[in-house]
């Protein structure tokens, strides 16, 4: 189920899954713009280590600065959920690119 909103993200479509978490096409009300907001599951809150995990990738990928890296723009928590918030960019996904080149 789509959260309608999360902290101060609107939530508006899912974008994409993964073991870990859920990826949301997002904006931000009050800086007007649109994120991706990476939301760790549910059932995996309870899991220090996981948590844990996802909070250092968050870090990890703030302190790296190049053109082709997503900037993150923000992480924390609301709602009893932990997310990342990172540019949004329009275009294929990965999974598209790489069934086209093969």
């Amino acid at each position: 189920m789509i959260p309608e909103t999360l902290g101060p993200y609107l939530i508006e479509q899912e974008l994409g899954r993964g073991g870990m978490a859920v990826v949301y096409l997002a904006y931000h009300q009050r800086l007007e713009r649109h994120v991706a907001l990476k939301v760790l599951h549910e059932h995996l809150q309870h899991d220090a280590d996981l948590v844990e995990r996802f909070l250092f990738e968050a870090r990890a990928a703030s302190r790296l600065e190049h053109r082709n890296i997503v900037v993150v723009y923000d992480a924390g928590q609301a709602d009893g959920r932990d997310y990342i918030a990172m540019a949004y960019v329009e275009g294929e996904s990965l999974s598209d690119v790489l069934q086209r080149v093969d």
